[in-house]
Parts: structure tokens; sequence; C-alpha cells
């Protein structure tokens, strides 16, 4: 019985799970939607959808790929998030230019 409740369960919350993965800014409001609108089909629907839309450019932080798992690649700038400048080799890193 328990495992089938765990499965449910998994299932309901999808939408919110999807959010939490993807890193998206509103992830408590799929969360909100989801729980208290979720046992509709139309609120799931809903959740899941808004859960795996693309938010507008650089608003979301970028799913982890081939950079440091830390983030470190990223950084937030005026409201949206973009890749940090790689020094070519035998540069010093931005952050000591100018010491």
């Amino acid at each position: 019985m328990f495992p089938l409740l765990l499965i449910l369960g998994l299932i309901y919350f999808l939408p919110t799970v999807s959010a939490a993965v993807r890193r998206k800014t509103n992830a408590g409001a799929i969360f909100a939607l989801n729980l208290f609108l979720g046992w509709t089909l139309v609120g799931w629907v809903v959740a899941l959808s808004w859960s795996l839309t693309e938010g507008p450019p650089g608003l979301d932080p970028p799913l982890l790929g081939d950079e440091p798992m830390d983030g470190s690649a990223w950084q937030l700038v005026d409201g949206k998030y973009v890749r940090r400048q790689r020094p070519a080799a035998g540069q010093p890193p931005s952050s000591e230019v100018g010491r």
C-alpha cells in the first residue's frame, strides 16, 4: 500500500518536482497551484505546463551542463543570468584584474 501511495504522490507533485529540477524562479507559485488545484485535472495540467515552459531569456538559472556543479559559471547581472567569461590561458581572472 505504501509504495502505491508514494508513486501516486510523486505523480501528483510531478509539476513541482519538474519546476524544482529546472530551478524555475516561480517554483513556489507552481507548488501552490499544484497543492491547491492539482486535484482538478485542469489545475494539474496548468501546473505541469507552467513548470515546463521557458521563461524570458536569462530569467531562470540555466541547467548545469559541463560547467562546475556549484553554478559558478553563471552570474546574475541586471536580473538575468549570464555566463561568466573565462579568462584566456595565462590571464588572471577578471576579479583580479586591476589589483
